[in-house]
């Protein structure tokens, strides 16, 4: 009885989330501007960071080592692509918030999207765990420097590209401390997490709004769902009655009138 009355509450506070008149929906503009400008430049860094595909170094002399398809991290990166999606769609379930059908429809691919940053997140927030140690060849988290290193070089396996046991002339290394994670994974791993939070809160909203404000969430009234509210500073001019229509009514005799009016009362359906 308590969560009803508190449901009850906040969906007479709330209203339609989408109206000049209510704050929510400056709220809505401003997030999704926000969101829509940082994914153009979140694309950027998608396509600094590449996984292995190269004939050199191989496992062998003229291998192609190839970690596209196959890794977990070519997947997250390939996932982390859709945070463009984000903007449409949740435009698409404001748009037809009030139709059962379709806010089912589009919040189902909001909320893959959010499973989707989850995996990107695991998958990333691993990678910076494992990231520069002597075993882990593929990690794009790793530092460019990172065969420089003498525990890396002098493991076969990691293919490095230069004589085993040696050092860099250009930026010699004595020990795995010394490296860093690579700049680049850095801000496509902080840039997911960010993302990840404000997936979550697009999630969170449109459930509360459905559970707690079902009527701003859709309407019963067909004439409120296509009811246009006018701009602030508009003045809502009353409009007369087309006179077409007036003279139409009155050009029609008084007694086919009657007669359409009785043969529609006789063949109404049961």
């Amino acid at each position: 009885m308590y969560l009803k009355t508190c449901f009850l509450s906040i969906e007479k506070k709330m209203g339609d989330y989408y109206r000049y008149s209510n704050p929510w929906y400056f709220v809505i503009q401003f997030f999704l501007v926000v969101y829509a400008l940082t994914t153009l430049a979140y694309i950027v860094l998608i396509t600094l960071v590449n996984v292995e595909h190269t004939y050199f170094p191989g496992t062998a002399v003229n291998v192609l080592h190839s970690d596209r398809y196959t890794s977990l991290t070519w997947w997250a990166i390939f996932l982390a692509a859709t945070h463009v999606l984000m903007v449409p769609f949740a435009l698409m379930m404001i748009t037809f918030r009030r139709s059962y059908g379709c806010s089912i429809f589009w919040f189902s691919l909001i909320f893959t999207l959010g499973v989707c940053d989850c995996y990107v997140f695991i998958v990333l927030g691993t990678d910076f765990q494992t990231c520069n140690n002597y075993d882990a060849r593929g990690n794009i988290c790793n530092d460019k420097a990172w065969c420089c290193a003498p525990q890396v070089n002098s493991v076969g396996s990691n293919a490095c590209p230069i004589t085993p046991g040696a050092t860099c002339a250009t930026r010699p290394i004595a020990s795995l401390s010394e490296l860093s994670p690579d700049i680049d994974f850095v801000w496509l791993f902080a840039t997911n997490v960010a993302y990840l939070v404000a997936d979550v809160l697009v999630i969170v909203f449109f459930l509360v709004i459905s559970f707690c404000a079902p009527s701003s969430f859709r309407s019963t009234n067909q004439k409120e769902d296509y009811d246009y509210e006018q701009p602030p500073g508009e003045s809502q001019k009353p409009t007369a009655p087309p006179q077409e229509d007036v003279n139409l009514k009155s050009a029609i005799p008084v007694g086919l009138v009657q007669r359409l009016q009785s043969t529609l009362r006789h063949s109404k359906p049961e």
